[in-house]
């Protein structure tokens, strides 16, 4: 079956202003990773009718009159391209890279402003009329009817985009042997390729960390490729389209300004939705009044299209939908994430009391030795947490409100094939989220450490007796995020028969060595 085209539907967003220190959904608070393109780089500027025709653009960051920083930057000083001088004229964007997602790989997308023509509320996915109608592939951050609005002659809704990339020489390069943003080299900035394109690897390496720092599973991730599209105070389908100047104020309390990132290294791809203001939540085609009501609310979510499939995220229809913006699944209020390039996985922390457990790896070796990141519940800084393999119980630890770290001994398992894993955090009395988990034979097994034989010396070999210099290499970020960290390594031997088995620790080889050099 042909992939179908994906459209990025993304309609209407209320009130948030974007903070520095943070609160989790338990009250708590925490410090989110530095990001410089969440904190106001300029004078915030009071925008009001008197000067909103005398502003220039290019001089000022458009999330500053709200302080929207959680919102990646957009607009003109940007390089964004503007979609909505011409609305209702759904616009292809060509993308020089593929984005994977839901099993297709896609190399153009649509940014709409409104619902495809052939749905009309309720709506339901996948297309129950599907072979016979249209069931296309989509990912919907506000799907709803529309209206782009005036105030005065002044339009004062946009639909921006931008392409990101990286620099040629930089695309592909392995993830797994980068160092944490803070310890990169500055680029020269965003250089702008026309039409809509920006290379730009702060932005991406920014987003790279962002994505790592918000997904359990997504630390080896680097970002080669973006797309950003940020819908700007936009009004609900059936709003007047031109109001008074003097009106500005009072309209801007009936729009909704969200934005969604789609990043991918064309093999694993991300869904992120950033929601800044949702003061509407439905249209008047819908049968609301005044943005609120009617038949159904805004969707939010992913169809696979051509009846694979549909995963729509918390508040996607309600009439509470607002609520978007106060929460999230990452760890910044108004931000949610999911992995899109196969099945929909859906990122961050829940609250629910039960549910399924996420780890950043599918299976593990049988002899031990290894870390395993877990996700499910938002953790507390008083949580007990516990993780059970199989018979195994070890104790993890809390490493932010998303993910927690569980070290698995050497030697502990002892089996292989599928075995049940569950997670605590009452220390062991209530384990109510679980998933299952594949423990691999040895020699089937990813190992994290290479061992590196030397071509121009045969003798350097790790299969050779007389061996006097070998070589491992290990990705120093599944170690540690900070650089500088010290690790001790020893050799283990490993014998088995049919009456049991025995791992030994040969002699240590080398203590505080440095994880990244």
């Amino acid at each position: 079956m042909p992939p179908v085209e994906l459209r990025t539907l993304c309609l209407l967003t209320t009130l948030f202003a974007g903070v520095m220190v943070q609160q989790d959904l338990f009250g708590q608070r925490f410090s989110a990773p530095f990001n410089p393109f969440m904190s106001p780089n300029s004078q915030s500027i009071r925008i009001t009718a008197e000067n909103l025709e005398d502003i220039d653009w290019m001089e000022v960051d458009r999330r500053d009159e709200e302080s929207w920083y959680h919102l990646y930057p957009f607009g003109e000083r940007y390089f964004d391209t503007d979609l909505a001088p011409i609305p209702w004229n759904d616009q292809q964007i060509d993308l020089d890279f593929f984005f994977p997602y839901h099993g297709f790989r896609f190399n153009y997308s649509f940014a709409t402003f409104s619902y495809p023509h052939y749905i009309q509320p309720p709506y339901t996915y996948p297309n129950p009329k599907w072979p016979d109608a249209e069931d296309m592939s989509f990912i919907a951050s506000f799907m709803a009817d529309q209206t782009v609005m005036h105030v005065g002659d002044v339009l004062i809704s946009h639909l921006w985009y931008r392409i990101i990339s990286r620099p040629v020489n930089e695309i592909g390069r392995d993830s797994t042997d980068r160092r944490p943003t803070a310890n990169r080299n500055p680029s020269l900035g965003p250089k702008y390729r026309g039409h809509g394109h920006v290379e730009d690897a702060d932005f991406l390496n920014q987003l790279t960390d962002d994505i790592r720092y918000g997904m359990v599973g997504a630390r080896g991730f680097t970002a080669d490729y973006a797309i950003v599209i940020t819908w700007e105070r936009m009004g609900y389908g059936g709003a007047p389209k031109y109001t008074a100047m003097h009106q500005y104020e009072e309209a801007k309390k009936w729009q909704n300004t969200y934005q969604m990132v789609l990043a991918t290294d064309e093999i694993r791809s991300y869904a992120m939705f950033n929601y800044a203001n949702i003061n509407w939540t439905s249209s008047t085609a819908a049968g609301s009044l005044a943005g609120r009501g009617g038949k159904q609310s805004a969707l939010v979510g992913f169809n696979g299209g051509n009846g694979t499939g549909f995963v729509q995220l918390p508040y996607s229809a309600e009439g509470n939908s607002y609520k978007l913006v106060q929460f999230g699944s990452t760890q910044t209020a108004g931000r949610w994430l999911c992995r899109v390039d196969e099945v929909i996985v859906y990122g961050g922390c829940t609250n629910d009391s039960t549910g399924q457990l996420r780890f950043d790896t599918p299976y593990g070796d049988m002899l031990g030795g290894f870390s395993l990141n877990v996700s499910g519940p938002c953790f507390r800084e008083q949580n007990v947490i516990k993780l059970q393999i199989d018979e195994l119980t070890i104790d993890c630890r809390r490493l932010d409100m998303v993910v927690a770290r569980c070290t698995v001994p050497v030697n502990a398992i002892y089996r292989v094939g599928e075995v049940s894993i569950k997670l605590s955090t009452d220390g062991g009395r209530n384990y109510p989220f679980w998933n299952t988990f594949i423990i691999l034979q040895h020699q089937f097994s990813n190992h994290p450490v290479q061992l590196i034989n030397d071509p121009l010396l045969g003798y350097n070999d790790w299969h050779s007796p007389a061996a006097n210099n070998l070589t491992l290499m290990w990705p120093a970020v599944n170690i540690s995020s900070s650089a500088g960290v010290t690790i001790d390594i020893s050799v283990w031997g490993y014998w088995e028969d049919l009456d049991g088995h025995e791992m030994v620790e040969v002699g240590r080889r080398k203590r505080n060595a440095d994880a990244y050099d």
